[in-house]
């Protein structure tokens, strides 16, 4: 009995430890209860947004929503907001500015973005809105970011080398940093947090004791207290850009360098929806995981919604955690990107 009851526990025990070694290993891949999935929204009205509330909640998927600034106070985007508390469903506003003002935050409209940011943090305060998430969409301005994209689709590497060159400028670069955690700072003060979302070659940027490439793309990152830091690894943008097809591998890739300079702030963002299939976002999805990534978004929720059935696009039962496998695309477009940096050392 007493050798029979000894084997019983040392079984208990190998199956203790092969569980654990399984849960570590689910862990890794991000798949524990901590992943998060959400979807930007940029251009359907609030109206159109609420409708897909039901959507949003059946799926626990937070939701990024476009905000311009004609909208602060507008009474139909507040009734969003408090919808979408009543409902359990996380809003984190994503402010954008007008085109000739450059949409996108970068270090030429910093001021102004520092403006109507502060105005919209007003707006919260004084209606007490549901809002706790500030989001920070950092991206050369949309007018160079045109001439930028012309110069890798002409393969003209010297183009863009010029181009990059031209926006150098460390003292304004430094300077847009400081403001920008002054940003940062006032918004946390204030009790909101504060996400960035940007290139994902900014991590190509990294270790190697300069911030070029960042201050060629007007996109300060580095040296400011974020709460959450996103990349856009859009595979069809690099596929554009490169004039090849990218996998998953990409996702992959730089969900790692994401997950090595970030750690649990780190995010992936994965599109774009109008350009690919369900199967193509749930394997960048799954990629992301298999790098131990717990906080993807999809770029967007109205594209989703234009190309039914939206559960489709977001059944993670369907997105293949395991590494996914090595292509050559991602090898060289990496390399270029570093030989880009090192040629525009300061």
């Amino acid at each position: 009995m007493k050798i029979k009851g000894l084997l019983i526990i040392l079984l208990i025990f190998i199956v203790s430890i092969i569980t654990l070694a399984c849960g570590e290993d689910k862990k890794d891949k991000g798949t524990d209860e901590g992943f998060k999935l959400s979807v930007w929204s940029e251009f359907d009205s609030a109206p159109e947004v609420i409708s897909y509330f039901p959507f949003l909640k059946e799926h626990k998927l937070g939701l990024y929503l476009a905000i311009h600034y004609d909208k602060i106070g507008d009474t139909e985007l507040k009734e969003l907001f408090f919808q979408a508390k009543d409902m359990g469903i996380e809003v984190r506003a994503w402010i954008l500015l007008d085109y000739p003002q450059g949409y996108w935050p970068n270090e030429d409209n910093v001021e102004l973005f520092f403006s109507q940011t502060v105005d919209f943090m007003d707006w919260c305060e004084a209606e007490e809105l549901p809002i706790e998430w500030l989001v920070v969409d950092m991206e050369l301005g949309w007018q160079e970011m045109g001439e930028v994209e012309e110069a890798f689709q002409s393969g003209d590497i010297g183009m863009i080398i010029s181009l990059l060159t031209g926006n150098i400028n460390e003292q304004d670069f430094l300077s847009a940093t400081g403001r920008y955690q002054d940003l940062v700072s006032l918004a946390h003060q204030r009790g909101f947090k504060v996400m960035v979302v940007t290139f994902p070659m900014v991590l190509d940027d990294f270790g190697d004791g300069d911030t070029t490439l960042q201050d060629a793309l007007d996109i300060p990152i580095e040296g400011i207290d974020w709460d959450e830091v996103s990349f856009m690894a859009y595979r069809t943008t690099f596929s554009e850009l490169w004039g090849e097809e990218f996998g998953p591998y990409l996702i992959y890739s730089y969900s790692r360098d994401a997950l090595e300079s970030y750690g649990d702030k780190a995010g992936i963002d994965v599109g774009l929806v109008r350009d690919q299939e369900p199967t193509d976002i749930l394997a960048d999805i799954g990629a992301s995981r298999a790098a131990g990534i717990n906080k993807v978004h999809i770029y967007s929720l109205d594209g989703i919604m234009d190309n039914p059935p939206p559960d489709d696009w977001v059944n993670l039962d369907d997105a293949n955690t395991t590494v996914p496998e090595d292509d050559q695309a991602t090898g060289e477009i990496r390399s270029l990107i570093l030989s880009i940096d090192e040629a525009i050392n300061y």
